[in-house]
């Protein structure tokens, strides 16, 4: 697995779906819109699945925004 983008990746099944990326040694990029949020749950992904820091990061976005995406 070389990469992925999770959005809601801080709670629910995005979160589920970011951990287990993350246990698979996954480039994962989380799309949140709570920055607080978001590193929470960075913190407790790479807690749960010893994932490298460094493959772990956060992306600010509200996907719902149509300003916010790009096609």
């Amino acid at each position: 697995m070389d990469w992925i983008d999770d959005a809601g990746a801080n709670s629910g099944i995005g979160k589920e779906l970011a951990k287990y990326a993350a246990a698979k040694n996954a480039n994962l990029y989380m799309l949140c819109r709570s920055k607080d949020r978001a590193e929470k749950a960075r913190a407790e992904i790479i807690e749960e699945t010893k994932a490298k820091e460094a493959n772990v990061k956060i992306l600010l976005a509200d996907v719902g925004e149509l300003s916010q995406v790009r096609s």
